[in-house]
């Protein structure tokens, strides 16, 4: 489960480390990289055939198998 909390310590200490200033996180970074972690989870849930997905016309769908 994606911890938000977690996700924003994280790419605010990767900011200070570079030495990026401000180091605070903007929200279009936020969903960046939530979005990332969101699909690498549902890729890893359909590999483990823990859901299905199926293509739709303008999108994708999942269902829980």
């Amino acid at each position: 489960m994606i911890d938000v909390y977690q996700t924003l310590a994280r790419l605010q200490k990767q900011k200070e480390e570079k030495g990026i200033e401000p180091a605070h996180v903007l929200f279009e970074q936020l969903l960046s990289d939530i979005n990332l972690q969101v699909k690498n989870e549902l890729r890893d849930m359909c590999k483990q055939k823990l859901i299905a997905f199926h293509k739709t016309l303008n999108s994708v769908s999942f269902e829980i198998v």
